[in-house]
């Protein structure tokens, strides 16, 4: 398991996106690929075009942040 927080711009706003690459090792086993888990949160609190709130946890398959080049395209790319 990595967790790990990074912080971006996206449209003039800080967004913090905290990742763990390898959510569940019951799922890994289960599946034979890794779940990821993110964080996603507007610094100000403000609406995002994928949460209302500013705030979105979203699990998906590791291999998908991979297919976009990693955690900040695949949120990048989201947002857009």
């Amino acid at each position: 398991m990595s967790i790990r927080t990074l912080s971006i711009t996206w449209n003039n706003r800080v967004i913090e996106i905290t990742y763990n690459n390898d959510w569940s090792k019951a799922h890994r086993e289960a599946y034979g690929h890794s779940m990821a888990h993110l964080e996603i949160k507007s610094q100000d609190d403000q609406p995002l075009p994928i949460s209302e709130t500013g705030y979105r946890s979203h699990f998906t398959p590791t291999y998908v942040i991979e297919k976009h080049r990693g955690v900040e395209e695949f949120v990048r790319d989201w947002l857009n």
